[in-house]
């Protein structure tokens, strides 16, 4: 019983929106990251890499992959109500098609790609795809 109560209340928990605003937890996310080997993303590659419609997700902080052998990507979002589902999966969804890019030629990159890490709860949503997603990781909920 304990165990299943425990389990039950971290669910709650984790899908009650945070308080804190997107420019707080995007400030965080992209201190604790390595930018340097992505570039900026806009609404045309959120569109691209995740099929999300910018206007549908308004609030959020993209930097992709600066070159073709490249597979460092962070994304942090603020996710609409109800949208936890969709935000997983579109995901899960981009990490999964560079995997399958990469299978082959590319085994560091796997190998980084399947390191990755995906967060969605309090009304965000972060990937992270680096040497050590780690401390991104943590900004991100400490921000939260």
């Amino acid at each position: 019983f304990s165990a299943a109560a425990v389990f039950l209340f971290a669910r709650i928990w984790d899908s009650r929106p945070s308080s804190t605003p997107f420019e707080t937890v995007s400030a965080a996310v992209t201190d604790a990251a390595d930018l340097a080997p992505m570039d900026p993303g806009d609404n045309q590659m959120l569109r691209r890499l995740y099929g999300l419609d910018p206007e549908a997700w308004p609030q959020y902080t993209l930097y992709c992959p600066g070159s073709n052998m490249n597979v460092e990507e962070l994304l942090v979002m603020k996710v609409p109500e109800g949208g936890d589902d969709a935000i997983r999966a579109a995901l899960e969804g981009r990490v999964a098609s560079q995997i399958a890019s990469f299978e082959g030629y590319g085994p560091d990159q796997v190998a980084m790609l399947e390191r990755s890490l995906i967060e969605v709860q309090g009304g965000y949503a972060l990937l992270v795809v680096a040497p050590d997603p780690e401390p991104v990781r943590r900004a991100f909920l400490a921000a939260l």
